[in-house]
């Protein structure tokens, strides 16, 4: 009896491979989605730290500029304003000022920040900073007389005529409205009685003398009206100037929380937030500011259920200060920034 020899496969072996195929397929496909799954963790949380770094350098800047008023020392010169519909009265007591918004103001709010009522996210804080612009236009010549028209050399601060100017020395300071601002050649700004309440200045100020912007700027935290792919709402930080204009800064931030460090006479410095009834503006030597930032996209396995400590301030799914109860990440960033004008 011939026996045959056996081709090919048998059933239980195609069988067999198949099933390991599978296995091996199942761990690839396992590999994958953990790669991807981790790949977009990273690149969630390096944004966010981004983010974060971004809006806290951003703030810590024009923070310590508050009270800046070129040469002249905040503490020792008052600036003299004359300017009509002033954006203060008092510069140097207003450099720095600072809300709780809970859906109403605390302390009661002035024009500034009033005017972000309905873009500011509720249980959120809310400063204003004011100083001059970092840079000014040096004067070409000495003013003859008080009410003489200011001559630069150009216009480096894009200074127009209604604009609030600094002008301002070593030993004296105004703040004025310009009525007219020349182009071309040397620069001349007018500040006639129109605009202001006189059309003199302190002094007539001589080539030493600079020419500011007036800046004037709202922080606040509020809803960018996007949503991520899940439909969730984006919230991000913003800043509106004194004009009116608002910029949205960086998004990702979901709540700020703001610490004032009130100097008492012996020195001692406490921290306590804008609504604290016994906070004195202008003893605030140095700003706490604490961000919540969020990941755009939920890229945790588990909903986020951490309450988060935000400048004192507890802030988790429940509560009097919420967070969103999803899958996305957070981040605390907290920074201490002294006010480099008060002393």
């Amino acid at each position: 009896m011939n026996n045959q020899k056996q081709k090919g496969f048998t059933l239980i072996e195609i069988m067999v491979a198949v099933v390991v195929s599978l296995i091996l397929l199942s761990g690839v496909i396992q590999i994958f989605m953990s790669t991807k799954q981790t790949y977009k963790f990273g690149e969630a949380l390096s944004r966010m730290q981004e983010t974060g770094r971004f809006a806290i350098d951003m703030l810590t800047r024009d923070i310590r500029m508050a009270g800046y008023q070129g040469c002249a020392d905040l503490s020792t010169i008052p600036a003299n304003i004359i300017a009509n519909n002033p954006p203060v009265v008092s510069f140097g007591s207003e450099a720095i000022g600072g809300w709780e918004y809970t859906g109403s103001w605390t302390p009661a709010s002035p024009a500034q920040p009033a005017a972000i009522t309905s873009l500011v996210k509720a249980n959120t804080d809310v400063i204003t900073i004011k100083h001059a612009s970092a840079t000014g236009m040096q004067l070409t010549g000495n003013l003859l007389v008080e009410n003489a028209n200011i001559q630069v050399t150009s216009n480096t601060i894009g200074a127009v005529a209604n604009d609030v100017l600094f002008i301002s020395d070593c030993t004296t300071a105004d703040i004025f409205r310009a009525t007219s601002v020349s182009s071309g050649g040397t620069v001349t700004i007018a500040h006639a009685s129109s605009s202001n309440t006189s059309n003199n200045l302190s002094k007539a100020y001589g080539t030493e003398a600079k020419v500011y912007a007036f800046n004037d700027s709202v922080y606040f935290v509020g809803p960018t009206n996007r949503t991520n792919r899940q439909g969730q709402n984006v919230f991000a930080l913003f800043r509106r100037n004194g004009s009116g204009t608002i910029d949205e800064l960086v998004e990702g931030v979901e709540n700020m929380q703001i610490l004032y460090g009130d100097r008492a006479d012996n020195g001692n410095i406490r921290y306590v937030p804008a609504n604290d009834v016994t906070l004195n503006m202008t003893r605030v030597v140095s700003i706490r500011i604490a961000l919540l930032v969020h990941s755009i996209e939920p890229v945790n396995n588990t909903v986020d259920n951490t309450i988060y400590n935000v400048a004192g301030t507890n802030i988790g799914v429940s509560g009097t200060v919420t967070h969103a109860s999803d899958k996305r990440i957070r981040r605390v960033f907290v920074t201490t920034i002294k006010l480099r004008n008060r002393r």
